[in-house]
């Protein structure tokens, strides 16, 4: 129970008794109370009209207080000497019992105050009264004026009159004498006291918005007061020095000046007091105390700003612990606004003393000069720890304005006795942290600096030295080299800020190669936005002199900080120097310097960690840029002469590396033609290559990459140089990964016979002419006897060690890396003459590439170590030696082998991106966006012949061949039926699994970069490189894509998603399905859209965006896509029903996890109503297009007809139960607005579902059928808006069905079907026929002389049929279009054919 206490108080001006007429009521949370107050009019003749206005306290259970009924809702008004008895109907809310902090508040008290309306009609007399006596006091100082001693005025010829000087002298006598201005200002004191009483008494309101007005108006009123009396002080202040100056003249005595002069000063006094009074007794006492803890945020931040105001105003009075203590408790305040305001208030007296000091105002130095900050030491000291919490709080507003503060802070002296290193440490961290903004780093930095002995200033010309020591010294430093002692000088603060930040990125327990120096960026953007401190990070030979020096990292105290922390030091020191060369030249140089040298995946690293916005920075990006080239230039000048050494002092260092070569790419060009920079730009290039050979860092070769791409590139004179060190890098990778394939052939031959077999491969490596074969260009199979005929030198296990395999992985990761970023082959061509032209060097290569990674594949190739099979073919001889490898001890090598294989095929296929670049920009096939390389159907007359045999085509099928390698290393993650589970070890399925995703992603590549619309190309080139039959490619990935999508689903449930899942499977898949959407596969598509739901936000909005790009493109086949999606993830659906417990008494565990899993088995089909929802709003608003509208009838036929069979088109055994598809119409549900909006299309869904629905009647097992399916069948006619007839299972319904039926659509007989073996009870899902997933989507459209797959085991129709709907009818015809096409006709195709083999099988290995 809750007591609730009544209390009741009145206006002190009202003549009303208000009392409750019981003290206290006991109610129960949840339940109705009522109880009674009593109110009389004392007044003997007048009726008085009062409203009461009410509070609860505590002031949180007031939330859960709730008045339905209440006298307070309106005005009362009770005649003389009237008694009524006022109720209030209330209840509390049954929260209140879950609140926390009320859980020992069983007492609750409710106020009323009542509260006078019609008060100004009391008061009309006494402003009468009042009017007569200031009327009496007006004529008395008119009559005063008139007794002038014949003193007269004197005309100013405008009509106006001016006043004589002794006139003037006696009216300021008079005034002097009468103070008028004293009574004025007591009026005033007495008119502002009533205001704010009044103010005061509706402040505690319930309603929170009437709270707030009336709070912030006796703020804004305070605020007046407090400005008068600073006004009121100067008057004082003035008078007092007259009534002292009087005295002092007078000799001590009396006189009428010195009287009037303390009759002021006690009347100043006197009215000071009381407005000083009413803002501490009603201001601060009556009001803020209550308020500043209100319970709207607002109203709290509201009486901390006013708090503040009147800080800064009376610094006398507010000034004090007394009241700095609220903004100290505010501090820790849940709400943003509220904490904001507190720290706000404490900054206000430094931000404003800090003003002043920087202005030249006289009224702002004056409020400047009453502030006396030390009086803030008390309560900073106090309420440390929660101010330095602000620079970590999760507002960044809070954050900015606590780092402000602790910056004042520290400047002034506040922070000297802080001992806590834990404070100084949470307060520096924030100079280099990511979650917040560059104000708050920048001031964090400059809280740094400030305790930084590098950055004392002046402490040699200390007064203790004396005047002349300091002029001796000062004398002495400019005698010295400016530049050097500048330059000596920059680089020991830079010393102190990286040792500073190298301590920080080591503390705890961190190894050297997971320090973050990536962050050591923020500190050159803050000294870059600090005008004292900017020098620091432009002056290059300071900076590199910092380098250079190599002096040992110190810690705070001034002692060695170790090892550690001199290697982070360092790798600072050099990533500063990159991100102030960034920085400098983004802001002098022009941005198209970064576009063409900037690698995409180095920008995407950086923004991951550093935010997009401190890269843009870095770049340049959306800066203006500046006319100052001769900055580019001194900096490139500086920098060309010291990269070499840095580059050959820091090389074994991969992170000082990864920055340094960075910076080639920042110089400008046009120093490099300089005649005395030649040395410097070869040796430059040179170490550059000699580090690209040596490095293993994929972030260091991408950098070194990109750096000898841009000196090897542009019109400037040293360009030949640099192609030349390209060069000899490019054939010293080519010579290393033929030595090293030609190692797996040797075998254990002699060192002699090796030398010849090496230099006789190198050789056959630079005459593709003696390997070539014939390649068609239409199979992809056959090139992969290209790869892999010569089997008999295949890789055995005890040959294969794995510094070979680790060799090939490295040179071929840099030869993809370089090929990537520069076309390679001009520098494959031999000048010993063994190439005839650079296409003889690419293939070449890529030939010996692509046999030896084939040769690993196939020797490696995963397979279960006991298959039962004594067969003995090609295939099982390549699964035996895989066997073998992977018995002997280099499984450890596995791995690295699956590495090297992904980055061969990148760059197989990069070099065939080269290739097809040049024939493209050689025969002028490069087209713009407007133009058209497909051709019609009437252009195909007199095509040119067809090309069989080409460079393009070779790699294109080289490449083709060890991504279906990849896709062959598929590894079932399930048994067989029979429950046995191959053994597979976990090496094995690793290695499937990169295969796997490396075949995906090559694979998406090669189709983006070949896609199959080029088939109908003008030009016979393009029709030739088209990957026509990428069936076993479509297989594979989709295969690959379908054994991890439950990663995808994982994301949906996650507080953090994986986008690395996104990018790796969906993505690829999402961009090739754009680029070849026009005769896309369908059920590839249906694979990628069942991911528009249940799959997180990033895979819901990749989707999304990818159903638009389909629809555009083809509308009708995304329907069909939709339909393959659907389908597939319902047969999903399907697999999964939970199976029924078998025990007879189950335990509750097993019981338990059944319906865990029936639980999870309903949420999966509710996720499948979300998937088809949004594909059906994906489809419009409103209305179909003139192409989907027939479509649409067509699709919702075929979801009818799989709804309906029972079969899967396989044997027997393979059958489903009748009526197992069903549910499947309720998804069609989510299409029935668009299905039904036509007449003609309703009434033809109508006659398709009467059919069904009598064939399934007149099936053997119909009895059998579960209730929920035929209530599925109900609930879809219902949506189109059909007649109920449901199917009965008893004779007479069925009969009278079947009559109905019969007379409307002419009894069609339905053949007879084979029972279904399973029941809805049992086991009856059963596992789906492996041939299920792999049947071909029936079309859309209706077949000519097509049968339909009702459970009676008819084949559909015959497969590859054009499907043909007639053309848009004219205008002047009806809109309802008809659907069906029973002959073709001459006219724009819609449909499509079926899909063949190799587009439709998902496995296309099963197939074989």
């Amino acid at each position: 129970l809750i007591t609730v206490r009544f209390d009741s108080t009145v206006g002190d001006v009202m003549p009303w008794e208000f009392v409750p007429t019981q003290l206290d009521v006991k109610v129960v949370p949840g339940e109705t109370a009522l109880s009674f107050f009593t109110a009389t009019n004392n007044h003997p003749d007048k009726a008085i009209t009062g409203v009461a206005t009410y509070n609860v306290h505590p002031p949180r259970a007031g939330l859960y207080f709730n008045k339905i009924q209440c006298f307070c809702f309106e005005e009362q008004r009770l005649l003389p000497g009237e008694t009524v008895d006022m109720p209030v109907f209330f209840f509390i809310d049954p929260e209140y019992v879950k609140d926390a902090q009320l859980a020992r508040v069983n007492n609750i008290t409710l106020s009323y105050t009542f509260f006078q309306t019609d008060l100004d009609d009391d008061d009309d007399e006494d402003d009468d009264e009042e009017d007569d006596d200031d009327e009496d006091d007006v004529q008395d100082e008119a009559s005063d004026d008139e007794t002038t001693d014949g003193e007269e005025e004197e005309s100013d010829g405008k009509g106006k009159k001016k006043r004589t000087a002794s006139k003037k002298k006696k009216k300021q006598k008079k005034s002097k004498a009468s103070f008028p201005v004293s009574t004025t200002i007591r009026y005033d004191a007495e008119l502002v006291r009533d205001l704010i009483s009044r103010l005061f008494e509706i402040n505690s309101v319930g309603q929170p918005d009437v709270r707030a007005a009336a709070v912030v108006a006796a703020y804004k009123m305070g605020q007046a007061v407090l400005d008068r009396t600073v006004y009121l002080a100067a008057r004082l202040d003035v008078a007092e020095r007259q009534l002292k100056a009087a005295k002092k003249q007078s000799s001590g005595g009396g006189g009428d000046k010195v009287e009037s002069l303390q009759h002021q000063v006690d009347s100043l006094k006197r009215t000071l007091a009381d407005l000083e009074e009413v803002i501490d007794g009603v201001m601060i006492n009556g009001i803020f105390v209550h308020r500043y803890r209100d319970s709207s945020e607002y109203i709290r931040s509201a009486s901390l700003d006013a708090l503040s105001v009147m800080t800064l105003q009376r610094p006398d009075i507010f000034l004090r612990d007394k009241y700095l203590k609220y903004f100290g408790w505010m501090m820790s305040d849940k709400e943003e606004v509220v904490r904001l305001s507190a720290i706000s208030g404490l900054l206000a007296p430094f931000a404003a003393v800090q003003k002043a000091a920087a202005s030249s105002d006289v009224a702002e130095l004056k409020a400047a000069e009453r502030i006396d900050l030390s009086l803030m030491q008390h309560v900073v000291a106090k309420f440390m720890a929660r101010l330095a919490d602000g620079v970590i709080d999760v507002s960044v507003r809070v954050q900015e304005t606590s780092m402000a503060l602790l910056l004042c802070l520290l400047r002034e002296g506040f922070l000297d006795d802080v001992e806590e290193d834990e404070i100084w440490s949470q307060i520096n961290r924030r100079a280099v942290a990511k979650n917040t903004s560059p104000a708050v780093r920048r001031d964090a930095l400059y809280f740094v600096l400030e305790q930084l002995e590098a950055f004392d200033e002046g402490e040699e010309d200390s007064d203790e030295e004396g005047e002349a020591t300091a002029a001796r010294r000062r004398r002495s430093r400019e005698a010295a080299s400016a530049t050097d002692s500048s330059d000596r000088r920059v680089a020991q603060r830079l010393d102190a800020v990286a040792s500073w930040c190298a301590v920080l990125l080591t503390d705890g327990e961190i190894s050297v190669d997971h320090i973050k120096v990536e962050l050591s960026d923020y500190l050159v953007h803050s000294l870059r936005a600090m005008p004292e401190h900017r020098s620091l990070v432009t002056t290059w030979s300071a900076m590199l002199r910092a380098i250079g020096d190599d002096n040992l990292a110190l810690t705070s105290h001034g002692n060695a900080a170790g090892d550690r922390v001199d290697v982070a030091k360092q790798r600072v020191l050099v990533r500063m120097l990159a991100a102030a060369v960034k920085a400098e030249v983004g802001s002098v140089a022009d941005p198209s310097i970064f576009e063409e040298h900037v690698d995409p995946e180095v920008i995407s690293a950086e923004m991951a960690i550093l935010g997009e916005d401190e890269v843009s920075k870095a770049t340049g990006k959306g800066q203006k840029k500046g006319s100052t080239a001769i900055q580019h230039e001194n900096l490139s000048v500086a920098l060309m002469k010291a990269l070499p050494n840095l580059l050959i002092k820091f090389k074994t260092d991969s992170a000082i590396t990864s920055s340094l070569t960075t910076l080639p790419r920042n110089l400008l060009p046009s120093v490099f033609s300089l005649p005395q920079k030649k040395a410097d730009f070869i040796a430059l290039a040179k170490t550059l290559s000699e580090i690209f050979l040596q490095s293993s860092d994929e972030t260091v070769l991408k950098n070194v990459a990109l750096s000898l791409r841009f000196l090897s590139h542009g019109d400037h004179s040293r360009a030949p140089d640099g192609r030349l060190q390209l060069k000899n890098v490019t054939q010293e990778l080519r010579d290393r990964l033929v030595d090293l394939f030609a190692d797996d052939i040797l075998g254990s031959a002699g060192a002699e016979d090796g030398s010849q077999s090496k230099r006789k491969r190198r050789s056959n490596a630079s005459s593709p002419s003696k390997r070539r074969r014939g390649a068609s260009s239409t199979s992809s199979r056959a090139s992969t006897a290209d790869v892999t005929d010569d089997e008999d030198s295949g890789v055995d296990g005890a040959t294969n060690s794995a510094d070979t395999e680790y060799g090939i992985y490295l040179n071929l990761m840099r030869m993809r890396i370089l090929f990537k970023r520069c076309n390679l082959s001009p520098y494959l061509q031999d000048e010993d003459g063994t190439t005839s032209s650079d296409d003889d060097g690419v293939e070449a290569l890529c030939s010996v590439v692509a046999d030896g990674l084939a040769q690993r594949l196939k020797a490696r190739k995963v397979a279960p170590k006991d298959d039962g099979d004594d067969d003995s073919n090609d295939d099982d001889e390549t699964s035996t030696k895989g066997e073998s490898l992977w018995d002997k001890d280099v499984k450890k090598v596995a791995m690295t082998t699956a590495k090297a294989v992904d980055e061969g095929i990148s760059l197989i296929i990069s070099a065939t991106a080269w290739k097809y670049r040049e024939v493209l920009e050689q025969e002028d096939l490069v087209v713009g966006d407007d133009d058209d390389v497909i051709m019609d159907e009437s252009s195909k007359d007199g095509e040119d012949e067809e090309v069989e045999d080409h460079l393009v085509l070779r790699l294109r099928n080289r490449a083709i061949a060890l991504i279906e390698l990849c896709f062959e290393q598929f590894v079932e993650d399930s048994g067989d039926e029979d429950g046995s589970v191959p053994d597979y070890t976990d090496e094995q399925i690793a290695f499937s699994v990169y295969m796997q995703t490396a075949g995906c992603g090559a694979a998406s590549d090669l189709r983006n970069l070949f896609p199959k619309e080029l088939a109908g190309a003008a030009s016979p080139l393009l029709r030739a490189f088209s990957i026509k039959n990428d069936g076993r490619l479509i297989g594979g990935y989709v295969r690959c894509f379908r054994s991890k999508e439950s990663l995808l689903r994982e994301n949906n449930d996650a507080d953090v998603e994986d986008k690395g899942v996104d990018d790796t499977l969906l993505l690829p898949l999402a961009r090739t399905l754009a680029f070849n959407w026009a005769v896309g596969n369908r059920r590839e598509a249906g694979v990628a859209l069942a991911h528009i739901t249940g799959s997180g936000h990033e895979a819901s909005a990749l989707v999304s965006a990818l159903s638009k790009i389909l629809k555009k493109i083809d509308p009708v086949r995304y329907l069909e896509a939709q339909m393959a999606s659907l389908r597939q993830s319902f047969e999903d659906w399907m697999d999964n029903e939970p199976e029924e417990i078998e025990s007879i008494h189950p335990t509750d565990e097993e019981m338990q996890a059944f319906a865990d899993a029936e639980k999870a088995h309903k949420a999966q089909f509710q996720d499948l109503e979300q998937q088809a929802w949004k594909l059906s709003q994906s489809l419009g608003v409103g209305k179909l297009s003139k192409q989907l509208a027939p479509a649409l009838l067509g699709f919702v036929q075929e979801g009818i007809k799989f709804a309906f069979s029972n079969s899967d088109g396989a044997d027997d055994e393979d059958e489903w139960a009748l009526g197992t598809r069903l549910s499947f119409l309720r998804i069609l549900i989510k299409y029935a607005n668009w299905a039904k909006k036509k007449k003609d299309h309703k009434q033809a869904l109508k006659e398709t579902l009467d059919e069904k629905e009598l064939a399934l009647h007149d099936h053997p097992d119909f009895g059998e059928v579960h209730e929920d399916d035929l209530a599925a069948l109900e609930a879809f006619r219902k949506a189109l808006g059909l007649e109920p007839t449901a199917v009965a299972k008893d004779d007479d319904d069925a009969t009278a069905m079947d009559a109905s039926m019969a007379t409307e659509n002419e009894h069609v007989t339905p053949s007879p079907s084979t029972a279904g073996r399973y029941s809805r009870g049992s086991t009856n899902r059963s596992r789906m026929s492996s041939v299920s997933g792999l049947r071909s989507l029936s079309p859309l459209y209706e077949e000519k002389d097509g049968g339909s797959n009702d459970g009676s085991g008819e084949e559909q129709g015959e497969e590859g049929k054009d499907l043909i709907i007639e053309e848009e009818r004219d205008e002047d015809e009806s809109e309802d279009e008809e659907f069906s096409a029973p002959a073709p006709k001459k006219g724009k195709s819609y449909g499509r054919k079926a899909l063949s083999t190799s587009q439709t099988t998902l496995d296309p290995y099963e197939e074989e």
